[in-house]
Parts: C-alpha cells; structure tokens; sequence
C-alpha cells in the first residue's frame, strides 16, 4: 500500500526466514516457532531528517502455528492496520476481543501508532539553556510578568499528531496569575476559568523538527515557586522514552516592604507643607522599578516625591523618598472658609498601623512594585 501523507509504502506478508531484515525496537524480533509467521514493514520513500513522514520499520508477528498477513490500511493520524490469518495458539493480544485461537484458523488484526520520542525543556526568557530542570533558581519580581519558554522537539522516527503541552499552574508553589500562552505552530488556552492550567496543542511535529510554547505568568507573594509542572503527550504515540516528557523551571519571587515615618503629624494651619520620608527595603532584592502614588488628600492638597516617585534597590539595601504634602490656604484660592471658634486645627495624619493591619490581611495589594499612601483629615 502507497500513501502520500507519509510518504511511504506498507506491506504485509508472511516469511519462514529466520533471517528477515527486523529493525531495531521491533514488536517481535525472530521468527517463532518452525512453520511461518506473518511481517508488517514500512519503506520511507521520503526518509530525510525534517519530513513530515513516519520512519521505516520491519517487525515478524506471528506465533508458533502458521501466520500471514493479508491485507493493510492506514487513517488520518497515521496510526496502521494490518490483519491476516493464523493457527498459532500463542499470537501476541492487547486487549483483545477473542484471547485464543478457537480451533483451525482464525483471522486476526492488529492497530499500531507511531512511534516519536517527543522531549520537552524550559527555561525562563532570560535563561541561556533549556533543560528539563535548570541547576540554579531565577530572580523575578512579585507583581511582574515571567516569561517561561518550553520547546517540544520530535527525536522520532515517527511524525507525531495531536501533541498536547500541558502547564499545571496550581503546582507552582505559591499563587501565580495565568497571563497568556502561545504556540509557535499550534493554539492555547485555560481548561477553566480558575483552575490555572493551561493548555496547547500543536497539530503535528515532524521528525527532528521542533516548536516552541511561551507562558506567561504573574506571582502574587514572595516565595519559591515554578512555571507550573509541564509536560507533553500524543495520544496516539507510542513514545519509546518517556522518561523526557515534562520539565519544571524554578524561580524565587522577591518583594519589599514599605514603612513611613513619622507614623503620625499635623500641621497647624492650610498652607503648610507636610514632610515624610519613606523607606523601601527589598526582601531580599527586587530588580523591578517601584512607582509611588498618594491617594485620598483632602481638597486642594497636592504632593510631590524628592527626588522622584520612581525607586529602584539596585542592591539589598533600603531606598528612600522624601514625600511632600502640600496644603493651600482656601482663602487664597477664592474659596468661602468656615469660621472655626474652637476645636483642634486641620490636620493630615499617615497611620503605619492601619497601612500594616491592612497589608497583613490582604486588603493592602501592590501591583508592579505600585504602593498607595491613604490619609485622614482629622
């Protein structure tokens, strides 16, 4: 039989050579028994490292009675069939319909996938190597995007279909945020909304031939985490090593923490400038630029950090800003003021303890190194 989509020829048979041309790996590598035994063999007519076609193999099948291949056919994912007639009591099954020979001769049919031994590696984007493992964590940032980058390559013999790559992001050892996932030849997408596991499939991959998948995560808490636990399969493969079949990429995600001092001050009259000096301190480094903003002044109050609202902590010392709180006087804007008879004077208070007691529970959060200064008019 001759098909073009793998750029072969099958052939079936049957042989008493003891002899025959058997390739390595085969289903049955000698003749059985003394009579005859039936033969499946592919000739790659295409046989050139990069093709799109399934490599050339030549296996014996039979039993110790008399065996013959009859006929052969292939289907859409290359999988082949082959059926004949035997006598032979011990014929090799796998889940078969009918275990034994009934008496006499009995037909038989045999289903066979192809054979690819398909790889995987990782490496984060900046890494060098792509490895199953790699030897030394990496240093990203909480609040960044990371980018992992896995390549599936097909060592053969075979073409290998219907290749899926699945990142099981809920095994990344701390909470990670799926951003995005792309294939170089093939489509992504979460199973779920929620469950953090994220999968691509790569129609076909040609022997010698290699794709890439890129995931794109964000890590929420400092810790030791990964790209999530990866692996790559085809269902109807049969894969002679599955020992390189999934890949792990470790990383630690840092953060800083944030204090303000005085925890608390006031200012006695509208038009007086407040000053603040704020300390960032990496836990234990944190490469990614930290952007200060203040939220919630009163009105007519504004503000300004010296010398800028950007900080970096190129090393695993503290930074600190200087913030300046400035009020205006609203009677010289045009404003109607009220006449306080008594009472305390207008003050802007920062509150450490409230901006603590809020981050430990949570309700505090910080994207891309973003921190929020909250004040009070008392």
């Amino acid at each position: 039989m001759l098909d073009w989509r793998s750029s072969g020829a099958l052939l079936t048979g049957w042989t008493q050579s003891t002899d025959f041309p058997v390739t390595a790996g085969a289903i049955q590598s000698a003749l059985k028994g003394t009579q005859q035994n039936a033969f499946l063999a592919r000739i790659n007519t295409g046989a050139t490292v990069g093709n799109g076609t399934v490599g050339s193999y030549a296996t014996y099948f039979g039993g110790t009675g008399v065996d013959q291949g009859t006929s052969v056919a292939l289907d859409t994912n290359l999988s082949t069939y082959f059926a004949g007639d035997t006598t032979s009591l011990d014929l090799q099954t796998q889940s078969p319909l009918q275990a034994h020979n009934n008496g006499g001769s009995d037909a038989f049919a045999v289903k066979l996938g192809t054979a690819a031994d398909l790889a995987i590696c990782g490496k984060q984007s900046a890494e060098l190597k792509c490895l199953a493992t790699q030897p030394a964590p990496f240093v990203a940032s909480a609040g960044s995007q990371v980018t992992f980058v896995y390549t599936v390559t097909n060592n053969g013999p075979d073409l290998a279909t219907n290749i899926t790559v699945t990142d099981n992001l809920s095994a990344s050892g701390i909470p990670v945020t799926f951003n995005s996932a792309t294939a170089t030849s093939g489509s992504c997408s979460q199973t779920a909304t929620g469950n953090n596991v994220a999968v691509c499939t790569i129609s076909s991959l040609q022997s010698g031939s290699t794709a890439t998948v890129t995931i794109v995560v964000t890590p929420t808490a400092a810790g030791n985490f990964n790209g999530g636990a990866v692996s790559v399969s085809a269902p109807n493969n049969t894969d002679p090593d599955p020992t390189n079949n999934s890949a792990m990429v470790s990383g630690q995600a840092t953060d800083f923490t944030l204090s303000v001092s005085p925890k608390n001050q006031t200012i006695a009259a509208a038009g007086v400038t407040a000053v603040y000096s704020v300390t960032l301190t990496p836990v234990p480094v944190y490469a990614t630029n930290i952007s200060l903003s203040v939220s919630g002044l009163p009105t007519a109050a504004g503000f300004t950090f010296t010398p800028s609202s950007t900080v970096s902590l190129p090393t695993s010392s503290p930074s600190t800003a200087t913030l300046n709180i400035t009020t205006e006087d609203c009677r010289s804007c045009g404003l109607v003021c009220p006449i306080r008879t008594a009472g305390p004077p207008t003050c802007l208070r920062w509150d450490q303890d409230s901006y603590d007691s809020e981050r430990n529970s949570g309700r505090h959060l910080h994207h891309h190194g973003h921190r929020d200064f909250r004040h009070t008019v008392a």
